[in-house]
C-alpha cells in the first residue's frame, strides 16, 4: 500500500512539473471582428483621421479672411536737432480693412481645400480597405488551413490504421513486407504534408496576430461559415447592378473623380487671377507732443489690385482731413514689369491638366467595368469547376470504400486502398483550395463594386 501511494505521488508530481501551468489562450473571431480589431489598431489610419480632423478644423476658420481687419499703432519719436529746438511726437493711429471683392478666389480656394480634404478622406478609406483586404485573406487563410489540417489528419489516422493492420497481416502470413514497408512510406508522406500545413497555419496565424495587435501566446480560432459545403455568391446575372454599384461607390473611381474636380477648380483658380482685388481703408489718428494728444487725422482709401502676375497693377484713391486745419486727396497708380513669362502658359497647362484628368476619369471607368466583367465570369466559372469538382469526390468516395471491401477481401493490397484514398485526399484539399478563391474572388468584385462584403451576400442572395 505504501508503494502504490508513493508511486501515486511521484506520478502526481512528474505530471504538475512537465504539463504546462496555463492553457494556451483562445480567442475566437468572426471576420467582422477581425475587421474591427485590424482597423482600431493601425497606426497609418489613426494619424490620417487625426490629420483630416486637423485640416477641416482649418478650412472651417477660413471665414475669418473675409472679415474686416483692425489695427492700432502707437509710436513715440523724438528728434534731437543740433542749434535748433528738438522735436517730440506722440501719435496713436487706428486703421480698418474693409475686403470688399477679390474675384471670388477666396471662395474657390476654400473650395479647393475642401475638396482636397475629401480626396484624403477617399484615399484613408482605401487604405482602410486595403488593410481589411490583408485581413480578410490571413482569416481565411488560416480557416481553410485548418480545415486542411483535419483532413489530413483523419488521412493520417487512417493511414495509421491500415498500417497496423498490414503489419498484424505480415505477422500471419498473409501480407508481404514490402506491403509493410509501403503502408509505413504513405503514412509518413501524410505526416510530413501535416507538419507542413501546420507550419504554413502557424505562419499565418502569427501573421493574422501581429496585424490584429494581439499577444503572443493568443491562439485564434477563425469563426467562419466557410467549409467544404460552401457553393458562392450567384452573382453571373448580376454584372449590370455590380456595375451601376462600381460607378457610385468604387474608391478608385470616386478619388479619380475628385481629382477631376480638383483640377477644374485650379482651372477657375488661375482664370480669376485677372480679376481685381478691391479694398477699403479707414483710418484715424490723433497727434501731440504729450498726452492727451490734440490734433486728430481721418482718412478713407479705396484700393483696386489687378494681381495678374505678368503685369500686376494697382490704383488707389483716398481723401484726409484734419479738422479745422486741412484736407487732402491723392490717387495713386503703379504698374510692375514682370517677374516671369510662365502665366502666359500657365492657362494652356491647367487646361491641358483637366481634360487629361477627364479623359483618365473616363478610362479608369472602362476598365473597372471590364475588370469587373472579368471577375464575375471567373466567378461563375469556379463555382462550375466546384461542381464538378463536388462529382469527382462523391465518385472517389464510392472508389474508396470498394477499394476497403477489396482490401479486406484479400483482393487487393492495402497499399492499392490507401492510394485511393490519397486520391480522394488530394481532390478534397484541391476542392478547399476552390473555395478560398471563391472568397477571394467574391471579395474582388466587393471591392471593385465599391461593397461591404455583407453587402455583397445580401446583393447575391436578392432575385
Amino acid at each position: 500500500m505504501k508503494k502504490q501511494l508513493k508511486l501515486t505521488y511521484i506520478l502526481g508530481t512528474f505530471l504538475a512539473m512537465t504539463l504546462p501551468l496555463r492553457a494556451e489562450p483562445e480567442l475566437s473571431l468572426t471576420i467582422e471582428q477581425a475587421y474591427e480589431l485590424c482597423i482600431e489598431h493601425s497606426l497609418e489610419l489613426r494619424t490620417g483621421r487625426l490629420e483630416i480632423l486637423a485640416e477641416r478644423r482649418r478650412i472651417a476658420l477660413g471665414w475669418w479672411e473675409s472679415f474686416p481687419s483692425l489695427s492700432v499703432q502707437l509710436s513715440d519719436s523724438r528728434l534731437v536737432r543740433y542749434n535748433a529746438p528738438d522735436n517730440k511726437t506722440v501719435s496713436l493711429s487706428s486703421a480698418l480693412t474693409v475686403p470688399v471683392y477679390n474675384g471670388g478666389r477666396t471662395r474657390l480656394q476654400q473650395k479647393l481645400d475642401t475638396l482636397s480634404a475629401d480626396l484624403q478622406t477617399v484615399l484613408l478609406s482605401a487604405t482602410g480597405e486595403e488593410l481589411k483586404n490583408t485581413c480578410f485573406v490571413n482569416f481565411h487563410e488560416l480557416h481553410l488551413l485548418s480545415l486542411k489540417c483535419d483532413a489530413l489528419a483523419q488521412t493520417a489516422a487512417l493511414a495509421e490504421n491500415q498500417h497496423a493492420i498490414t503489419k498484424k497481416e505480415f505477422e500471419l502470413g498473409t501480407s508481404r513486407e514490402i506491403d509493410v514497408v509501403e503502408t509505413r512510406l504513405y503514412l509518413e508522406e501524410i505526416r510530413q504534408a501535416l507538419y507542413s500545413a501546420e507550419t504554413e497555419k502557424l505562419s499565418r496565424e502569427f501573421a493574422l496576430r501581429k496585424l490584429l495587435d494581439l499577444d503572443g501566446d493568443v491562439s485564434i480560432r477563425p469563426v467562419s461559415f466557410l467549409d467544404s459545403d460552401y457553393t458562392g455568391l450567384p452573382l453571373a446575372d448580376k454584372g449590370t447592378r455590380l456595375n451601376a454599384c462600381a460607378q457610385e461607390k468604387n474608391t478608385t473611381i470616386r478619388q479619380n473623380r475628385y481629382l477631376v474636380e480638383q483640377a477644374r477648380l485650379q482651372n477657375r483658380l488661375l482664370a480669376a487671377r485677372w480679376l481685381p482685388n478691391v479694398q477699403l481703408q479707414a483710418s484715424a489718428r490723433l497727434n501731440g507732443e504729450k498726452f492727451p494728444l490734440q490734433y486728430p487725422d481721418y482718412g478713407l482709401r479705396a484700393v483696386v489690385e489687378f494681381p495678374g502676375e505678368l503685369l500686376p497693377v494697382s490704383f488707389s484713391f483716398g481723401i484726409s482731413t484734419s479738422p479745422e486745419r486741412e484736407y487732402g486727396r491723392s490717387l495713386t497708380t503703379s504698374v510692375q514689369t514682370p517677374v516671369s513669362l510662365r502665366p502666359l502658359v500657365d492657362k494652356h497647362l491647367a487646361g491641358t491638366r483637366l481634360s487629361l484628368a477627364l479623359e483618365t476619369s473616363r478610362e479608369l471607368e472602362r476598365e473597372i467595368r471590364y475588370s469587373l466583367e472579368e471577375a464575375v465570369l471567373a466567378h461563375e466559372r469556379q463555382r462550375r469547376s466546384q461542381e464538378l469538382l463536388r462529382d469527382r469526390i462523391t465518385i472517389q468516395e464510392k472508389k474508396a470504400a470498394i477499394l476497403l471491401k477489396q482490401a479486406e477481401l484479400g483482393q487487393i493490397t492495402r497499399l492499392d486502398y490507401l492510394e485511393g484514398e490519397n486520391e480522394l485526399l488530394a481532390s478534397r484539399l484541391e476542392h478547399l483550395s476552390g473555395v478560398f478563391e471563391l472568397v477571394r474572388l467574391e471579395r474582388n468584385i466587393a471591392l471593385l463594386a465599391g461593397l461591404e462584403p455583407a453587402e455583397l451576400v445580401n446583393f447575391g442572395r436578392e432575385e
